[in-house]
């Protein structure tokens, strides 16, 4: 791709270069300039169609294609049987070159057969220039309108389409631009012909549809009606239709009708090797039946088509004194169509280049200019990808290239809309142009417009503390009490096995079931040793010889903690284990009829401690509920382990995280309940964090509320929680530690005592400390931590330096001389603090974690740097695989959840246990985030800025790491996510009524909950049908969500 990523830079520079020249005085004729440039673009063109066969099989079927119209004649073209998806328009085309082919004895696919299949379009990109530089010089001065051609003629999109793959989406471009101009000039008849001739050549025409209705409600009904008028546009349009008809008459109707129903109903994908938004959740050639929600996406395809062409006539009778409304109407269109509609093709954002050039030239509003680029560039990778790279046997629609291609395509559609919005919606004058990325320059014919805003070094004061009230306790009790019983209902039983019998190799037991009730299932409770091996042996009566059992006569005790049953043979009266392990841990065994129906073997009180605890038999089923699942098996074994000073197992992360979950076990026991006690009350105590960090943002209680609830409710804050794992504990504390410099951020010790500064700042070091003692990723977040940090105190040096120059007065209360005095003093006594808080306190917190840690050495000291090594060399050479692994990129589109924990209640029930986000977060972060950098690099917005230091901080070292990931990855991001997302929302409250504003905060929220409710089931394990979760949850191919 290093080709492509060249030529976009060399775009760019042309652009800037063109628009430069374009406020110069030109020394030249600007049409020998323009002559040139045809030429030369012309030149071009002809050199690579000859020199490129372009899309294999497309090129081969204009040939093949050419020569049966010419040859076989053009009655028997469709009769004829071959494939063949082009309408009757181009055919005569094609008709005409084959001729040429077989006068001349043109040979099949050398250079003059390549040039000749690509000279139609060639030719009306050709045409497209001229008709752009007769339509923009009445408006644009020449120097102007020449450059803008340039930027046309020599458009890499633009010139891969025509003449390297030899695609014709320039002919019926060329009649769409027409039909726009002519309806612009109220020329309505020849509207109607290039219409009808653009249909004629490809039926993507069609999409245009709306514009030519939209210019007779306009023309012919709203504007001086007249009878004569209204008969004049009806005969007109009848008669051309009837041109059409007669067209297609040589073909045979029939055929000609089949052929435009087959192309229109070919190609049943959700997107064809599109881009778009569909392309980003990696939809690319997945059938168009697969459902989404209700319906399947053919018909949210139709909807949308719907909605699309009602947004379309609203934009367009909104606009109604801009002569450029039927381009952008067209541009938007089209645009609409790509980005969300079904069964779009690479190549189908085409005519969207030429529209905003033209719409620039009748409104010079530079954002169109910006757009265009944009779109040339996604456009120009979209179909140079498919071109050079496609491989269908080898397609990753998850590519990282495909997912940041498609994102940046959505990006530049909803730039193309917002500019639709500020400008023909709201009506904004057009003077008022914003300042955007692309283009920081101003033009010579548009009004000087204010610098952009920039980071300002007055001294500013300490931020002032909100009071926490009543209000404050109100809503935050409500919240955290709603989402408590959410979360610790159904957590798990706080029955377990509690007592264990320490088996070695070579131990029996032999169980005798008495009477003549025989035994059909054995269940087993496993203790802190994974993966014991037993031989089992059953026999009828005494007298029979010991025969295997099921499995070979091999029973394997899995899972710790965990439940586990193997059915039996018939007739099983007595059985018999045997330990193959060095040692097993059994805290409880069980033997149930065919029922399920547990009972006691006569001999029981033989093996006292493995069956002392009866009561905690499965009698519902083994589930989550009364097991451990997922990684609980390594972390709920080492808490125990900690417990009980027994040799640690789980290795791989740093023991703080294992040591909290123990709390749950102290207080609970060693069950279900206990061990995910700690991580579901952390996860509560997030929220408070959260809404304190959100209010000091906002500065507003409901709005912090807002961001509370959204968070709450997000799916994996729930999912997550729930499993005793560690990344809880990291996420809490990386919230924790960012709530604190945040705090930090907002003091200035120039006005507030230096110890008071201090408060906020050692509790950030501290919080560091117990996040990565809890897991190395709070080194990611510490990293973060560092750049504000050093960002806080640049400011503080930036108003010294201010002070230097001006030593006496001040602003906001805060004295120059103050500052000059003060800065040395307290700048070298802060670092030294941090110093001794973000070294030295988390360095001994991180030694101290150890403390129960039982490992290969002796000394606290020794073992701790003995397991750094150790699991610095685990992560680095981890290779293993996982089936619901997934990348960092496909996080945020959560493309690929983690699938936990699965149950089979029934043929039509089952249960199951998924981490992935609420889409009303996750999905609406990718553009939160977006706008972020929008304000911290174009409004020089510090709040944003530190919104993307936290959130890049957790996200951005994953992109580096080539091992196996998880989702879950992700977590210590989406506070942040949440928080971004409020921080957008809260740019437009002044453009709303303070009502209406909160009004709609609280409809997001509740629908952020309603999807919560929706998705319950299959968060927490609840039962639920096969058919509710293929009908309303399975958004996406790749949700697993439950089995069958």
């Amino acid at each position: 791709m290093l080709p492509i990523h060249l030529i976009s830079v060399l775009f760019l520079g042309m652009m800037y270069f063109f628009i430069y020249q374009m406020d110069k005085k030109p020394s030249y004729d600007p049409r020998i300039v323009f002559l040139v440039l045809l030429a030369g673009a012309f030149l071009l063109r002809c050199i690579f169609a000859g020199s490129s066969r372009g899309f294999a099989s497309d090129t081969a079927c204009f040939a093949s294609w050419a020569n049966l119209a010419y040859e076989g004649g053009i009655r028997n073209f469709y009769a004829s049987g071959v494939f063949a998806d082009y309408p009757p328009g181009f055919v005569y085309v094609l008709y005409v070159i084959g001729a040429i082919f077989s006068v001349f004895k043109v040979p099949y696919l050398s250079a003059p057969c390549l040039l000749l299949l690509k000279l139609p379009a060639i030719f009306c990109d050709m045409a497209t220039a001229l008709f752009f530089y007769k339509v923009a010089s009445k408006k644009l001065p020449s120097q102007q309108v020449v450059m803008l051609a340039g930027l046309y003629l020599l458009n890499p999109a633009i010139l891969l389409n025509s003449s390297i793959w030899g695609q014709v989406d320039s002919v019926f471009t060329l009649a769409v631009l027409l039909m726009c101009w002519f309806l612009t000039e109220n020329r309505m008849t020849a509207a109607y012909i290039v219409f009808g001739v653009g249909v004629l050549l490809k039926p993507q025409t069609l999409v245009f549809a709306p514009v030519l209705l939209y210019g007779i409600v306009d023309r012919v009904i709203l504007y001086d009606f007249s009878w004569r008028n209204f008969f004049h546009n009806l005969f007109s349009g009848l008669a051309v239709i009837c041109f059409m008809v007669l067209a297609c008459m040589p073909f045979g109707l029939d055929l000609v009708f089949m052929q435009y129903t087959a192309t229109l109903g070919s190609y049943p994908y959700i997107a064809v090797n599109a881009f778009n938004l569909w392309g980003f959740f990696g939809l690319n050639w997945v059938s168009q039946d697969t459902r989404l929600l209700f319906f399947s996406y053919q018909t949210w395809g139709v909807i949308i088509i719907i909605l699309i062409v009602l947004l379309s006539a609203l934009l367009f009778f909104r606009a109604q004194n801009k002569e450029s409304r039927y381009f952008t109407t067209a541009g938007f269109l089209i645009v609409s169509m790509f980005l969300f509609s079904i069964r779009m093709h690479e190549r189908y954002l085409y005519p969207a280049l030429a529209l905003l050039l033209f719409a620039y030239a009748l409104r010079p509003l530079k954002e169109f200019l910006e757009v265009y680029f944009g779109f040339t560039v996604i456009h120009l990778y979209n179909t140079a990808y498919i071109l050079y790279f496609y491989d269908p046997a080898n397609y990753d629609g998850k590519a990282p290239l495909i997912l940041t291609v498609s994102a940046c395509m959505v990006i530049c559609g909803l730039s193309f809309y917002y500019m639709l919005l500020r400008y023909d919606i709201r009506q904004v004058s057009d003077q008022e142009s914003s300042f955007t990325f692309l283009l920081p320059f101003r033009l010579k014919w548009r009004r000087k417009k204010s610098a952009p805003a920039h980071f300002t070094y007055d001294p500013a004061p300490s931020q002032e503390k909100m009071p926490f009230l009543v209000q404050d306790a109100i809503l935050l009790f409500t919240v955290m009490a709603v989402y408590s019983l959410v979360a610790f209902w159904d957590l798990g039983s706080l029955k377990a096995p509690q007592s264990d019998a320490m088996l070695r190799q070579g131990d029996t037991v032999e169980l005798y079931t008495g009477g003549e009730q025989a035994a059909s299932y054995l269940y087993w409770y496993l203790g802190n040793y994974e993966n014991r091996n037993f031989s089992l042996e059953y026999k009828t009566v005494p007298e029979d010889a010991w025969q295997p059992a099921g499995g070979g006569g091999q029973l394997t005790m899995t899972s710790v903690f965990a439940w586990g049953r193997m059915e039996l043979p018939e007739n099983c009266h007595y059985l018999r284990l045997t330990c193959n392990s060095d040692k097993a841990s059994v805290m409880e065994l069980a033997l149930a009829d065919a029922a399920g129906n547990s009972f006691m073997p006569v001999n029981a009180p033989d093996y006292q401690k493995l069956f002392d605890e009866n009561d905690t038999f499965p009698a519902d089923g083994i589930s989550f509920r009364n097991s451990t699942y997922f990684d609980e098996i390594y972390h709920a074994r080492t808490a125990y382990e900690f417990l009980h000073g027994l040799p640690t197992y789980e290795t791989t992360h740093p023991p703080l995280g294992k040591v909290i979950l123990s709390l749950g076990i102290v207080f609970f026991g060693m069950n279900p309940f206990g061990w995910r006690f700690m991580g579901t009350l952390l996860g509560i105590l997030m929220l408070p964090v959260i809404y304190l960090l959100a209010r000091n943002i906002s500065r507003d209680r409901l709005a912090a509320g807002f961001a509370c609830v959204l968070f709450a409710f997000d799916f994996m804050h729930f999912a997550q929680t729930r499993l005793a794992t560690i990344d809880v504990f990291v996420t809490f504390f990386i919230l924790l530690m960012y709530y604190f410099m945040y705090r930090y951020s907002r003091m200035s010790f120039y006005d507030t005592p230096l110890w008071k500064t201090f408060l906020p700042l050692g509790a950030c070091g501290i919080s560091m400390g117990l996040g990565i003692a809890c897991k190395w990723t709070g080194m990611y977040a510490g990293a973060g931590l560092a750049v504000i940090f050093f960002l806080t105190l640049y400011r503080r040096y930036r108003e010294y330096r201010l002070a230097l120059k001006k030593p006496s007065g001040g602003p906001n209360g805060l004295l120059y001389s103050r500052i000059i005095a003060t800065f040395r003093g307290n700048a070298l006594k802060t670092i030294v603090f941090c110093m001794l808080f973000f070294v030295l306190i988390p360095g001994l917190i991180y030694l101290l974690s150890y403390i129960p840690f039982v490992g290969w050495e002796t000394g606290l000291w020794e073992k701790m740097l003995a397991n750094q090594k150790y699991m610095f060399s685990y992560h680095a050479n981890l290779q293993d695989t996982h089936y619901y692994s997934s990348h960092w990129y496909e996080w945020p589109t959560m493309i690929r959840p983690i699938f936990y924990y699965s149950g089979i209640i029934g043929d039509t029930a089952r249960e199951g246990i998924s981490a992935f986000g609420n889409p009303l977060v996750w999905w609406v972060g990718i553009p939160a985030f977006a706008y972020m950098l929008y304000l911290v690099f174009r409004k020089k917005d510090r709040i944003a800025l530190f919104l993307c230091i936290a959130y890049l901080a957790q996200y951005l070292p994953w992109m580096f790491v080539d091992r196996c990931t998880f989702i879950y990855h992700y977590f210590p991001s989406v506070p942040f996510v949440v928080l971004m997302i409020l921080y957008a929302a809260l740019t437009v409250k002044d453009l709303l009524p303070e009502k209406r504003f909160y009004l709609a905060l609280g409809l997001y929220a509740a629908a952020a909950i309603a999807l919560f409710a929706l998705f319950y089931p299959v968060l927490s394990g609840h039962t639920v049908s096969i058919k509710y979760v293929d009908t309303f949850l399975r958004w996406m191919k790749s949700w697993v969500l439950i089995y069958g």
